[in-house]
């Protein structure tokens, strides 16, 4: 394989990370809007009743479980592919298939055809296309960005899913409300006219989605996205060609090989196995435990679960922004990685006893607050400590044993 030790990212490089990191942010932002539509579209279409507890508990777990097992399992394959293959190409491909996908889901929602079993195999899609662009993307910005401003990239990376959380439920809660708003009279014209046969707005959330994405695949032909060159494959002088499985297999063993990152790797398989259950037991404990709380103040579920949802991403912005600007530890980063996850420990208990909204969004604040620490230092060791040439495969099967419990403990749930 090529040697990448003394690889030098484009003179551009930055650049072209914070112009990636703006177009990716737009889309993380759709997807935002999808999930929080899905979620309304399950609550308070498909399973409305209070007898329908369990089937909604089924329902919430079956989409989540199918979005873990097809990103968890596709993991490897992905990684594989993603170093054998141009990872801007790849990232193209994904976003334009996903965008289609929100497309095709929001049409059957408006119709009113769509079913749970859709919306299971929706997520399953949507999974493994997350997997393969995720795969790309994740092992391309450490060949763009300069290993000085990899903490401070790793950083940004994390404000994407906060920056989303916080624009997201608000937009999302209006763009719901927006076929209601039509039939108060309030939007005229061929928009009202479209708008008021809607009985809800959650297809138009994944319109927007689809909108994202495909905002995303248009913006990366015109950068520059290196991919390793490689020529351990084979297939030329006689040599046997490597296979797929070769290539997971070597990612594995070189995990395997350095026990300290073997460690680092099964404190997060733990993690993961705890805070997994907290996409079902979010909506169930607002819609059960705390409604007496909400209702109490005059809130509705939507706005409820949207101020959930801001406080989570205003915890993730402001964690986000304290390790961008701050670069993180530049020695001993294990640290950075322990002290987050004792408090988010914490949170978790705090979050589990609550009996009152604005104690459980304060939970949701300081875990998501500590979360990007946590990952932007773990992510910083495992970008200097593998080759440029192995990340795609090293990442994959590493996220494949990080987050294996996750369908496990949704499962259980």
């Amino acid at each position: 394989m090529s040697n990448t030790d003394n690889y030098e990212p484009p003179k551009n490089g930055w650049r072209t990370f914070l112009i990636l990191w703006v177009s990716q942010s737009i889309s993380v932002f759709g997807s935002a809007l999808t999930f929080f539509g899905l979620n309304i579209y399950l609550v308070l279409g498909l399973y409305p009743r209070n007898d329908q507890k369990p089937e909604l508990a089924f329902a919430l777990s079956a989409g989540a479980l199918a979005f873990a097992l097809g990103n968890v399992f596709s993991a490897p394959i992905a990684g594989a592919w993603a170093d054998r293959h141009d990872r801007k190409r790849t990232m193209m491909v994904a976003d334009l298939l996903n965008g289609c996908l929100s497309f095709v889901a929001a049409t059957l929602m408006a119709t009113g055809q769509l079913q749970l079993w859709m919306i299971v195999v929706f997520q399953g899609l949507v999974a493994v296309l997350f997997s393969f662009h995720y795969s790309a993307f994740d092992s391309s910005y450490a060949m763009i960005v300069p290993e000085k401003q990899l903490p401070r990239a790793n950083g940004m990376m994390q404000t994407i899913f906060a920056l989303s959380g916080i624009i997201a439920p608000g937009i999302a809660a209006g763009i719901i409300a927006l076929p209601e708003i039509a039939r108060q009279g309030s939007i005229t014209g061929a928009l009202g006219e479209w708008l008021r046969p809607l009985t809800n707005g959650a297809p138009l959330a994944l319109y927007v989605d689809a909108t994202t994405f495909f905002l995303a695949a248009g913006i990366l032909p015109f950068l520059f996205v290196p991919s390793p060159k490689r020529t351990d494959l084979g297939g030329e002088d006689g040599k046997a060609k490597k296979s797929m499985w070769a290539d997971i297999k070597e990612g594995g063993m070189y995990i395997w090989n350095r026990r300290p990152l073997l460690w680092l790797l099964g404190s997060f398989t733990v993690i993961n196995f705890i805070t997994s259950p907290l996409g079902i037991f979010g909506p169930l404990l607002l819609r059960f435990n705390l409604q007496p709380d909400w209702s109490s103040m005059g809130f509705t579920y939507e706005t409820a679960l949207a101020l959930i949802n801001s406080a989570g991403a205003v915890g993730g912005l402001i964690g986000g922004l304290v390790i961008t600007s701050w670069g993180g530890l530049k020695r001993r980063r294990v640290y950075g990685v322990i002290v987050p996850m004792l408090l988010v420990g914490l949170a978790l208990i705090g979050f589990g006893l609550s009996p009152y909204l604005y104690l459980t969004a304060a939970m949701v604040l300081i875990l998501d607050a500590m979360t990007p620490a946590m990952n932007a230092h773990s992510q910083t060791i495992w970008q200097t400590q593998t080759p440029k040439e192995l990340q795609g495969r090293v990442f994959s099967v590493r996220r494949l044993i990080a987050q294996f419990t996750w369908p496990v403990g949704t499962l259980i749930t």
